[in-house]
């Protein structure tokens, strides 16, 4: 996991900004419908290893309709779902294979089990917002704290060709994926592709001279605010994607 260096609170947070500055947008988007609707992010446990799922959503004419990406297996499409009070099920099909999942669902947060024949295994997915690829683009850059602190905002292709807003660690190439909260407000998890738990927030400003911060909100470090010093990220040019993308994900801890 890349940690970032200790800032003293009061020398960290630039004045011009920690007071007036105006976010580009609501802290809160508007709520997706209960209790399937949306795009989420998440993670399947299967013993030693964290597999990220990406699944979405939506209500057609004919009922609901959705479509889950897990690494290692491609895409599933929806074949059925139900839900009673916070308890959820929903059947995935792949070709003629079946997954099932079954679980609940509370304040954007579905976590359950994944049944597949005789195994067994747990997962966990969160309800993100869909951003316009308009704020995206304007997020992307290098930003500073101090002389030393340094993290560069990219956009990548993920395992599945989605889009992927991340921050990376240009002293050691670690990175983390940003998933979206509202249309200026981040959380990252603990690796790359490991959205759970949550470890902090990024959020994106526009200062009242002008310029464009970040806010780093690490959970158990002092806030930062970092002032984008180029708009060029590490890796200028088109997005990374797949191998470029992933070769810095983060093992699975404990």
């Amino acid at each position: 996991m890349v940690h970032c260096k200790r800032v003293n609170r009061s020398r960290s947070m630039l004045p011009a900004v920690a007071v007036s500055a105006c976010v580009l947008s609501a802290c809160a988007g508007p709520a997706a419908p209960e209790p399937f609707e949306g795009h989420w992010v998440g993670t399947l446990d299967v013993g030693n290893d964290l597999l990220f799922m990406r699944a979405k959503f939506n209500r057609t004419w004919s009922g609901l309709a959705g479509t889950l990406d897990l690494v290692g297996t491609g895409r599933l499409a929806l074949a059925k779902s139900s839900y009673a009070s916070t308890d959820v099920f929903f059947l995935m099909k792949h070709g003629d294979e079946a997954y099932a999942f079954t679980g609940d669902s509370n304040n954007g947060v579905m976590a359950g089990q994944l049944h597949r024949g005789d195994q067994r295994w747990d997962f966990r997915l969160r309800r993100v917002l869909d951003v316009d690829p308009k704020w995206i683009r304007s997020y992307l850059g290098t930003y500073r704290v101090g002389t030393e602190w340094v993290r560069s905002i990219e956009d990548c292709v993920d395992h599945f060709g989605a889009h992927q807003l991340m921050y990376v660690d240009p002293k050691n190439g670690g990175r983390k994926a940003l998933f979206p909260i509202s249309e200026s407000t981040f959380f990252f998890g603990p690796g790359f592709l490991i959205p759970e738990p949550a470890e902090g927030t990024i959020t994106f400003l526009k200062g009242m001279d002008g310029r464009s911060y970040l806010v780093w909100n690490e959970y158990g470090w002092d806030v930062m605010v970092g002032q984008r010093v180029s708009n060029e990220a590490a890796h200028p040019g088109p997005p990374l994607v797949r191998g470029e993308c992933e070769r810095c994900c983060y093992p699975k801890s404990g």
